[in-house]
């Protein structure tokens, strides 16, 4: 339950600095996440000496049967004490997936090899900032975006015919979000391959995304694709 070097049953197993996230990790920063945001230490009400009170609302309660989640963390064979199963151990975060059609894109998105990109959209202008981030302990890249969303427009009516109305301009995308993006290493560990990521560190460069959308347990999710990389989204915001 710590992401400490010690043994779970050493003495100095909560004295211990913390390597990664654990379930039992209270302080900032080594905590495993749901949605982005801390996961508290569940207590079942009751226990110790005195008796602990309730714990307040968690992940657990949020979540049921047949949920889709992304679950980042290391896969590895857990050969100590569950023989040879394949699992993912130590968890760094767990994401519900809730994503919505909406007027707005804002929110938290990810590629398919586990990079996590957060999104703000404006409707107000429909200006589009991105930040993204690689899972902890794979290496350290980033990457920024901004750019400009094209809604679908509705045309209501066409010109009469003969009326004189000059040349076509060239039409904007339609669904699509178009802009700029860099691609940032943050001083350690190698860098993804770009057929991972969609971007080689120290890339610059035009992008446009075309908007659609994939089928996830049942329900249509949003996603932003490029050529063979692509966004799903994880969650409103």
């Amino acid at each position: 339950m710590f992401g400490r070097a010690a043994d779970c049953g050493d003495d100095g197993a909560d004295t211990a600095d913390p390597l990664f996230p654990g379930w039992a990790e209270r302080a900032p920063g080594s905590s495993v996440l749901f949605n982005g945001r801390r996961i508290h230490v569940i207590v079942p009400a009751g226990s110790g000496s005195p008796p602990s009170p309730p714990s307040p609302p968690n992940f657990v309660t949020e979540l049921s049967f047949g949920d889709p989640v992304r679950v980042t963390g290391a896969l590895v064979f857990d050969t100590g004490h569950d023989g040879d199963k394949l699992e993912i151990h130590p968890v760094y975060a767990i994401d519900k997936i809730t994503a919505t059609f909406s007027a707005n894109l804002s929110g938290a998105w990810a590629d398919d090899v586990g990079n996590t990109f957060y999104l703000r959209h404006d409707p107000a202008d429909n200006s589009v900032w991105y930040a993204a981030i690689s899972p902890l302990g794979w290496g350290g890249y980033g990457q920024v975006f901004r750019g400009t969303f094209h809604p679908r427009q509705v045309v209501l009516g066409e010109a009469a015919a003969g009326e004189d109305i000059g040349p076509s301009p060239v039409p904007p995308p339609q669904d699509a979000v178009t802009g700029e993006f860099a691609a940032l290493e943050f001083g350690f560990g190698d860098p993804p391959p770009s057929a991972l990521t969609g971007s080689r560190i120290g890339d610059t460069g035009a992008v446009t995304f075309g908007l659609g959308q994939t089928r996830l347990a049942g329900r249509d999710v949003p996603m932003l694709s490029t050529g063979t990389f692509r966004l799903m989204k994880l969650y409103d915001a």
